[in-house]
């Protein structure tokens, strides 16, 4: 498996830091349960990626209720960033 660029983990590490703070902070434990599964990673290999991109949206699925709105926009950027770091050339 290839490693995604530095700038896309590097954005993707500083967003789900912000997620999980903010969800220990109200104790959305539903939300941690969840990303823990994936978090915290070096995020150094695709495999590292499409855990997280799971994670999250497991996080998404059976954790809304507790989800700001701002939160799950975030959620959803984090997995259209993944979605693309890890898409794989055609032809």
């Amino acid at each position: 498996m290839t490693a995604p660029s530095n700038q896309t983990a590097e954005e993707l590490r500083r967003e789900v830091s912000r997620l999980v703070d903010g969800w220990c902070e109200k104790r959305s434990l539903r939300a941690l349960r969840y990303i823990l599964m994936a978090w915290p990673s070096a995020l150094s290999m695709t495999d590292d990626l499409l855990n997280l991109r799971k994670a999250l949206r497991n996080v998404l699925a059976f954790a809304a209720p507790e989800l700001d709105p701002g939160e799950a926009d975030t959620i959803s950027d984090a997995i259209t960033a993944i979605d693309e770091a890890t898409r794989r050339p055609t032809g």
